[in-house]
């Protein structure tokens, strides 16, 4: 049987210097977890952790729970089990490998290699969209959260699948956005807003890529509850001016991968703005430059030596 850990009850090992905890959730099918499980085994470092997340209801075949942590988390949806398995999670970045994907050896280095740049908060591969999912979105002028071709250019965001992000970053996001707003692809668009609105960068990096032609992906509807809530989030933490007007999105239902129903929510974002006021906390998450302002000072007083008492 598996190591059981309870969300309740964080986990850590002190005596561990990894550089990346890999969290893979189990969301709906086993056959599709137990191979991305099989394959981040495989093929990760030996600096890197690897933690398992579920609700409880899988039965491991594998008896694997000396190679790896497993967290039972609250539910079998995506973001409480992110939520619930960032407690046992030590590395200063934290890689999200949803069930279906699949790496091979060295897949990460690219990626740990941009977090160099201190600004920089989040990475996210830089592959083909697929038919079925993508790794990055982008805002345009007739939708929000577009999936985007990451091999193509500059993304305004990430989903939750495949993104590397950093520690204490998604351990402020995850404070900023209340539980209650648990959507895969509304909470993916907020925290990825919250990134930007404190000055981080998210960047696709060249030679970091993952197997997503099996992945189980959050079902993304067009329709009135995706504009209005999307709408309300870019209002929140921009202005009201990103939000697609009627014209430009009622074109891309014609034209694009939009419908009426999302568009008529994006019209409607007032009416639910109040409530997305009172989910996210854009105050919860550190600017860019406080935390390298913090970096430099520890640095410095690191490097400082101690001056003997008079």
């Amino acid at each position: 049987m598996f190591l059981s850990l309870d969300w309740r009850s964080p986990v850590s090992n002190p005596l561990r210097n990894d550089r990346v905890s890999i969290v893979v959730p189990l969301e709906r099918e086993a056959q599709l977890f137990e191979d991305t499980l099989l394959s981040v085994l495989e093929n990760a470092d030996e600096d890197c952790e690897v933690i398992a997340v579920h609700n409880g209801t899988y039965e491991d075949p594998f008896d694997l729970a000396s190679e790896l942590a497993i967290v039972t988390a609250r539910s079998n949806s995506l973001v409480d089990l992110v939520r619930d398995a960032f407690d046992s999670t030590t590395a200063p970045l934290v890689h999200l490998v949803t069930s279906g994907m699949k790496v091979q050896a060295g897949w990460l280095h690219a990626a740990m290699d941009r977090f160099e740049d201190d600004s920089i908060g989040a990475i996210v591969p830089c592959q083909e969209r697929t038919p079925v999912c993508a790794a990055g979105w982008e805002d345009t002028k007739s939708r929000l959260c577009q999936p985007v071709d990451t091999q193509a250019g500059p993304v305004d965001g990430f989903f939750l699948g495949g993104v590397v992000l950093r520690r204490q970053l998604l351990g402020e996001l995850l404070d900023a956005v209340a539980p209650a707003l648990n959507d895969p692809i509304a909470v993916a668009y907020a925290f990825s807003g919250l990134v930007r609105r404190s000055g981080w960068k998210i960047q696709a990096a060249k030679g970091f890529s993952l197997q997503m032609e099996n992945a189980f992906v959050s079902e993304d509807v067009s329709d009135f509850a995706r504009g209005q809530t999307l709408a309300s989030i870019a209002a929140h933490l921009f202005s009201a001016a990103r939000v697609p007007s009627f014209g430009a999105s009622l074109k891309d239902v014609f034209l694009g991968e939009s419908s009426f129903g999302e568009t008529l929510g994006m019209r409607k974002y007032r009416d639910n703005l109040a409530a997305i006021r009172r989910s996210i906390d854009p105050a919860c998450v550190s600017t860019a430059d406080d935390v390298a302002r913090r970096a430099r000072l520890q640095r410095f007083e690191a490097d400082t030596p101690l001056r003997r008492a008079a």
